[in-house]
């Protein structure tokens, strides 16, 4: 896929935004949510087998932040110094 070799619409048949190769129309990936606008961290369903079998989901995130912006779960963005930063546990 990758930046330039794809493109995200919102699929009015099936109701749901997808990710699709321009190369290949049979490689996508499927938003698992139905939202106004796909941002923030989502888990997107394998639309045809071309990383693993059908069906696999993936995490994936969507922002419009800039640098020096965190962000957040929802598709928000919040200035990076107020972000708290939690050492790694064991």
């Amino acid at each position: 896929m990758g930046i330039m070799n794809s493109h995200i619409y919102f699929d009015a048949k099936d109701s749901s935004w997808r990710i699709q190769s321009y190369r290949d129309e049979e490689k996508y990936l499927v938003s698992d949510r139905n939202t106004i606008v796909p941002l923030g961290h989502q888990s997107w369903a394998n639309g045809n087998p071309f990383c693993t079998e059908r069906g696999n989901h993936f995490p994936l995130t969507l922002t419009t932040c800039y640098p020096g912006k965190f962000s957040c779960k929802d598709g928000s963005c919040v200035p990076i110094k107020y972000v708290q930063r939690y050492p790694l546990t064991e």
